[in-house]
């Protein structure tokens, strides 16, 4: 049994985007360029991201059955990172997030309404995120490994193929998905 399995369940690696939103709860009226809205209640900073996302409800759905869920991405050297070391302790999910210094972590700005929503997104440390920033070896140990938000990830969209056929190599009994966001 090899590193990923010594916990008893079943090992998932979730690899791609992470996000800090920040919700902003407008109501309808956008804000005009020089004027200033009231929000209708309190902003709040989250983690955020496809594959965050996966990675931190599938730790919490899984955790009673003996799952280990892994989270690969990138951050930058700012305190923005804090806020997915926090997601991770409270879902239970394992982050390798590569820490990029000369980039910010990626942000998004996510403007509420009452029926729906809107997005201003900095891609930051997301941009630069890569097959160079994986561990083959350590990714192939695990029983699926998931990939997400890819659209938000363009060092990966010419690499990804790749990527696949070497972990398949690695492990021909690990299965693959793909939400491209």
């Amino acid at each position: 049994m090899n590193d990923a399995h010594s916990h008893g369940g079943l090992s998932v690696a979730v690899v791609g985007d992470a996000f800090v939103d920040i919700l902003t709860p407008i109501g309808e009226e956008m804000p005009k360029f020089g004027g200033d809205i009231l929000a209708r209640s309190a902003i709040k900073q989250l983690s955020g991201g496809s594959s965050c996302n996966t990675a931190s409800h599938l730790a919490s759905l899984t955790k009673d059955l003996g799952w280990q869920v892994h989270l690969f991405t990138a951050t930058g050297n700012d305190s923005w990172k804090r806020i997915f070391e926090e997601q991770s302790s409270r879902s239970g999910f394992i982050l390798h997030a590569t820490c990029l210094d000369d980039v910010q972590t990626g942000v998004c700005l996510v403007l509420t309404g009452t029926q729906d929503r809107g997005f201003v997104t900095y891609n930051g440390a997301m941009q630069r995120f890569g097959a160079q920033h994986l561990d083959l070896q350590q990714l192939s140990k695990n029983d699926h490994v998931h990939f997400g938000g890819l659209f938000n990830i363009p060092e990966f969209w010419l690499s990804f193929p790749g990527v696949i056929r070497q972990l398949k190599l690695l492990n021909p009994s690990l299965t693959v998905s793909l939400d491209t966001n």
